[in-house]
């Protein structure tokens, strides 16, 4: 794990924003590294403005647990653009169970949107 660390930090280096979704992973699940969970939180923070939607949505996880919903919304909203069929599908089964409703009315877009994609 120490290795890929490494090799993660230089390819965030030289600009490659999925490097920094495998960074936040790492700090989150303490693998090469202390676990750290604000540190997680700012390499997805750092990701999710690169584009990454798997950076998008680790942080909107992290948000929605800490109970700040409003504030992963629009991030959630945002890998309706940056992410793909399968990224989507994953999305719509890791959020299917919660009950807020602001992620249930997010889950009905996706859906929408995803069957929208599908038809095309």
């Amino acid at each position: 794990a120490g290795r890929a660390l490494e090799l993660y930090i230089e390819a965030a280096r030289r600009g490659h924003g999925k490097s920094l979704n495998m960074i936040g992973l790492m700090h989150e699940d303490g693998r090469a590294v202390a676990r750290d969970r604000e540190a997680a939180r700012d390499f997805y923070r750092a990701g999710a403005d690169s584009g990454d939607c798997w950076a998008e949505f680790n942080l909107s996880r992290l948000l929605i647990e800490d109970g700040a919903v409003e504030a992963a919304l629009p991030l959630l909203e945002r890998t309706l653009a940056s992410g793909f069929p399968d990224f989507w599908n994953c999305l719509a089964r890791a959020l299917g169970g919660h009950g807020d409703i602001r992620l249930q009315a997010f889950l009905a877009r996706l859906e929408n949107f995803r069957q929208g994609e599908t038809c095309s």
